[in-house]
Order: structure tokens, then C-alpha cells, then sequence
């Protein structure tokens, strides 16, 4: 499961259905499954935010991805407690 949260606004979606995030020079994209994107615009969005929400999820393979695009310090947690990794 993927989490994206900015201010009150939630996407859940399953983690196959997000393709990739893409940095941009005003903010970041969601490339989502069915030729949907999220396009998110914030000036102020710092370069290392922006790498660490691009390359989390082909870092982290397992458990919950939760990306907080208002979280300038820490964008991206990995939820990692039994309930949330599925079993192979």
C-alpha cells in the first residue's frame, strides 16, 4: 500500500498501481496505472525531498510507503509492522 498525503488531501492506492515519481522544477509527478498522474506544484519543495520521493519505492520493496508532500524533513516513511508485508 502507498500512502501520498498533502495537507488534508489522501491518496491510498496499491503499491502495482504506482509506476513511478518523477522529479519536476516546480514539484513532483505521480505516474499512476491507466495513464493517470498525480502532478503535484510547490516551488518551495526542496531537491532532496524530491530524490528521496523518486527513488523510495524501488528502494524499499516492503511494507506501507507513506509519502507526505508537506513533510520537507522526512517525505517518505516505510512502514515495516507484521500486518503490512505480505508473505510470499
Amino acid at each position: 500500500m502507498i500512502t501520498v498525503k498533502k495537507g488534508t488531501i489522501k491518496l491510498e492506492m496499491d503499491r502495482k498501481d504506482l509506476i513511478q515519481i518523477e522529479e519536476t522544477h516546480d514539484g513532483v509527478v505521480l505516474n499512476l496505472s491507466n495513464g493517470c498522474h498525480f502532478y503535484v506544484s510547490d516551488q518551495f519543495m526542496p531537491l532532496e525531498a524530491k530524490q528521496l520521493m523518486s527513488t523510495s519505492p524501488g528502494k524499499f520493496l516492503k511494507g506501507n510507503l507513506n509519502i507526505d508532500l508537506s513533510d520537507y524533513r522526512q517525505p517518505v516513511k516505510i512502514d515495516l509492522t507484521e500486518n503490512n508485508i505480505k508473505k510470499d
